[in-house]
């Protein structure tokens, strides 16, 4: 769930934040190498497929559309392509189409349409993106893998990036958590939907993406709530953020304490938590024995929650805590 990018307006004035160094630039000249590199290693694959139609393409499609959608023409393109090139033709058109994207971002200052700590998580991502499509062996980016769509989504500025996360814009949550956990909830969502979102549109959602791992942690999620408050200075038709996961959910505060804050910290300051339903990702598995083998022993059921952090007070936060 995820208009094209926010028109430059007036910007509000930033809270002060810290500066990562990496943040400030990317190297310009070696994007620009490493694009015309892949572009000669491949010449029949660009003559056949130039570029500037296939952004065009991508130019057509709204960003306020789920990032892992494409239009039929993008996906006709790609069937095309793989039917008569394979799969590893297509990536190499798509590592040359981010680094274009990229280029643009730079030379047309797309940046001052965000906060400076947005901004800057930009340069960071831009610069891993390049280390990645410059060295990695084909099949990072997958057309069919959720690396892919996020980092193809966030040179397109589909969505946005917070540190250890990304944000689409203009998303909804579903109104059957009115029905999901009995009748407190279902007095609890309604008096939200009603008084406090107000509604269940219009919101910032926060996605995990695994590339950016190494900010999953306290400090690296209160940095992502600073900016998002900054970005909702932004868009003031935003009524808040939300996120709906198994690292919601008040169990970890017993099963897995260390995770506890990713509920806890926006809960104590104004979110709202409601339960979904039983979780069917199997996330909490994938890197933690001890959550398995309470689970096998009875002692852990995996549930999804949703929590919503409402403009106002996550602003408040922000400025109190800065």
């Amino acid at each position: 769930m995820a208009a094209d990018p926010p028109a430059r307006t007036r910007r509000p004035p930033d809270q002060a934040m810290t500066k990562d160094p990496r943040s400030e630039t990317v190297d310009l000249e070696r994007l620009r190498r490493t694009k015309a590199k892949l572009m000669s290693d491949c010449p029949r694959l660009f003559q056949t497929f130039p570029l500037s139609p296939y952004m065009a393409l991508l130019d057509q499609m709204p960003l306020d559309q789920p990032y892992t959608t494409f239009t039929p023409q993008v996906a006709g393109l790609w069937k095309r392509i793989i039917d008569e090139h394979g799969k590893e033709q297509l990536e190499i058109l798509n590592r040359a189409t981010m680094l274009e994207l990229m280029e643009r971002f730079l030379i047309r200052n797309r940046g001052e349409n965000y906060p400076s700590c947005v901004r800057g998580q930009y340069y960071l991502n831009f610069s891993r993106i390049l280390d990645e499509v410059s060295d990695f062996d084909f099949g990072n980016y997958d057309n069919d893998s959720d690396i892919f769509h996020k980092d193809f989504a966030l040179c397109r500025e589909n969505i946005f990036p917070i540190g250890p996360g990304v944000v689409e814009r203009n998303c909804g949550f579903s109104r059957s958590v009115l029905f999901s956990n009995g009748v407190r909830q279902f007095l609890d969502v309604a008096h939200f939907l009603i008084f406090v979102g107000p509604g269940n549109s219009r919101y910032f959602q926060i996605h995990t993406h695994l590339r950016m791992v190494q900010d999953f942690n306290p400090d690296g999620w209160e940095h992502a709530y600073r900016c998002l408050a900054e970005m909702l200075k932004y868009h003031p038709e935003t009524k808040g953020v939300f996120r709906a996961s198994w690292f919601c959910d008040p169990a970890l505060e017993e099963v897995s304490p260390n995770l506890a804050y990713i509920r806890k910290m926006p809960q104590d300051n104004g979110a709202d938590v409601f339960y979904i339903g039983p979780d069917k990702t199997g996330g909490p598995f994938a890197r933690s024995q001890t959550r398995r083998r309470l689970f096998e022993e009875g002692k852990y059921l995996p549930k999804t929650y949703i929590l919503i952090w409402p403009r106002k007070s996550l602003i408040s936060w922000s400025e109190r805590n800065n």
